[in-house]
């Protein structure tokens, strides 16, 4: 199905390591430019379309084009106005206090004002958004009024992160006529988003398409003072078949293809046909792509279990095969591409390489001896179908745990059912697509923090880490101000992860994506395939 005309992209890099560059013009063509509708894909059909009620990557695709946050970013993360037009912060650091924008409308003519800010942190974001809440009950943070259009974020403890999360994919800003009193989870605005962003819900259809139209009444311009957005209509095509994909896009149906773990060979097969490719790690998100381990199993709750099936897993062959060599192998829970961490990392710690024969004989050790068939147990990998490098990476994983007698079982879910199972703990090794390490350190606090490995849901502590040593680490590093110190902190956090091997690092990923020349404003530079296409053109729109 064809929507408009063609157009191209959002997201790449905070970084961006180009691998071509675009093709050149026949003509020179001056910008921006009004019109015209950017086709891009979703591997799946997302579980909600507002990232205030869910974690999914999917979700976070689509919410920051019609829901918006307290602030923007720069490239190298710092903080810029975007509904809160200013902030200060306390002498003691617990309280940030925003100054809101007075000339922004939800989108079905309603003002914003503060009332909708408190709302959306104390009782959507704190309350039904898993990272939300692990940060804002850790620091004791609440969202309180002072005026229409002043808030003040207060801290218990200070938190020298909080203003790394405000972003529209974080924070979405909710109305609060439409979900005051409504169970929050079930609210049909969920699914047809009111928002204050530079684009309108206009339909989704179920495995087809969302589609969302240009906001015309967006609060908005550009550095010359034009409005905003420039494109016309954004299509997101939801398709989970990777050839399906491949096929569209080759036939210009389809304009930009950018998500966690798009197959690097396609993209290259793409680059020959006159698209663009780029691979950037992008600094606000950091994927790697990792897998959460079920420890509430009886064998893989044995740290000695964990690390041995990890020996057994061949992870540079893995980077070669499925990453393409886009990346690097990891060595823990932070992306080393990602120069933010440049004095984060921790190089001194366990690495555990490929050795089959060492993994068997740990296996022995532990108690698991082969049986008569050799086989010593059996486990299943619960992974998305729409992630062709997941699918790909378990495909090989297979293979190097029958080399030392363990069975691994695929099943391959739609995203919604895949995040139900992880809220039930129903399986035993489950992949997310390459899972974001930034834009701090503590980014995945949900999925450690020891207080949420009982709460029913998806990306609370899934795979069940008890580990009162890492929490008092995570704890302490979030309020330790000077630099040098809370690196040493976040130094021994990384290695009481790998000493127990908690969750398994495949490789640090470079996010690849691939789009249309015909489009100005890619690759984007902050969250990637998180950014909204706000500033995107089409060279073949009208002259602004």
């Amino acid at each position: 199905m064809r929507y408009l005309n063609v157009a191209s992209i959002v997201g790449a890099a905070a970084i961006a390591i180009s691998i071509s560059a675009a093709p050149a013009l026949a003509q020179d063509v001056k910008g921006p430019r009004y019109g015209g509708t950017l086709i891009s894909v979703l591997p799946d059909d997302p579980p909600s379309l507002c990232s205030c009620v869910s974690n999914s990557f999917l979700a976070r695709m689509v919410s920051p084009q019609i829901l918006e946050g307290l602030l923007d970013y720069e490239q190298d993360l710092s903080p810029k106005p975007l509904l809160a037009e200013s902030w200060t912060v306390s002498p003691d650091a617990k309280t940030i206090t925003f100054k809101l924008r007075k000339d922004v409308k939800f989108h079905d003519g309603k003002p914003m004002t503060a009332d909708d800010v408190v709302f959306s942190a104390n009782e959507v974001w704190a309350k039904h958004l898993a990272d939300a809440r692990a940060r804002m009950t850790a620091a004791g943070m609440a969202m309180e009024k002072i005026d229409d259009y002043t808030v003040a974020l207060k801290m218990k403890e200070p938190y020298v992160y909080a203003i790394n999360y405000l972003s529209s994919h974080f924070g979405p800003v909710v109305p609060k006529h439409l979900y005051a009193g409504t169970d929050i989870l079930k609210n049909p605005a969920n699914m047809k988003p009111v928002g204050t962003g530079p684009f309108k819900f206009a339909e989704y259809l179920k495995g087809s398409h969302i589609a969302l139209d240009r906001n015309p009444d967006y609060w908005r311009k550009d550095a010359q003072g034009r409005k905003l957005p420039y494109l016309d209509r954004v299509v997101m095509r939801i398709m989970p078949d990777a050839t399906a994909r491949m096929l569209a896009m080759t036939k210009k149906d389809v304009d930009y293809q950018n998500y966690p773990a798009f197959p690097a060979d396609q993209a290259l097969k793409l680059k020959e046909q006159g698209f663009s490719v780029g691979a950037e790690p992008i600094a606000g998100i950091a994927r790697i792509s990792r897998v959460i381990v079920n420890q509430r199993r009886p064998h893989l709750g044995k740290p000695e279990v964990r690390k041995a099936l990890l020996h057994a897993i061949n992870r540079e062959e893995i980077l070669q095969k499925v990453g393409y060599g886009y990346g690097k192998v990891s060595i823990g829970p932070l992306h080393q591409l990602n120069p933010p961490y440049k004095d984060t990392i921790n190089h001194d710690v366990p690495k555990y390489p490929y050795d089959p024969a060492l993994a068997n004989k740990m296996l022995d050790d532990a108690g698991f001896k082969r049986g008569a068939d050799g086989n010593r147990f059996s486990i299943t990998y619960v992974l998305s179908r729409g992630n062709v490098q997941d699918g790909s990476m378990a495909e090989l994983m297979r293979d190097y745990f029958k080399a030392v007698g363990v069975t691994l079982e695929i099943e391959k879910v739609d995203d919604p059912t895949r995040l139900a199972r992880a809220a039930k703990r129903e399986f035993d090794l489950m992949s997310w697509g390459p899972i974001i390490s930034g834009p701090t350190p503590d980014g995945l606090r949900e999925h450690w923090d020891s207080k949420l490995k009982d709460v029913a849901q998806a990306f609370s502590n899934s795979g069940g880490t008890d580990n009162k040593k890492l929490d008092e680490l995570l704890q302490k590093a979030t309020v330790t101000a000077d630099v040098k110190e809370r690196n040493a902190i976040w130094k021994a956090w990384q290695k009481e992860m790998q000493d127990n091997v908690h969750e398994w690092y495949i490789f640090d990923v470079m996010i690849v994506s691939v789009w249309n020349p015909d489009f100005v404003g890619l690759p984007q530079k902050v969250w990637g395939h998180y950014d909204p296409h706000t500033f995107i053109w089409w060279k073949k729109g009208k002259p602004a």
